[in-house]
């Protein structure tokens, strides 16, 4: 868990586990073929009854921050 200041992180033993899974898709159609798939139905039938909450966000540009360890020039402050 993040130590995220003001926020209670004294979850029952149960509820302890968090998870983040990140996709990309060439194009629009490579991602509808993959969410309209049996397999992804198959899944998300599985997943329903042991997850709180799914968040999808699309992302237009990915920024590198840091390459070999080191953090890149235009991002330092």
């Amino acid at each position: 868990m993040w130590d995220t200041p003001h926020v209670a992180h004294d979850n029952p033993a149960g509820q302890r586990f968090h998870a983040s899974i990140i996709l990309g898709f060439a194009d629009p159609a490579a991602r509808t073929a993959f969410f309209g798939s049996t397999t992804v139905h198959s899944l998300s039938r599985q997943l329903a009854p042991v997850a709180s909450a799914i968040h999808a966000y699309e992302v237009e540009a990915a920024l590198t921050y840091v390459k070999g360890g080191k953090i890149l020039p235009r991002f330092e402050q």
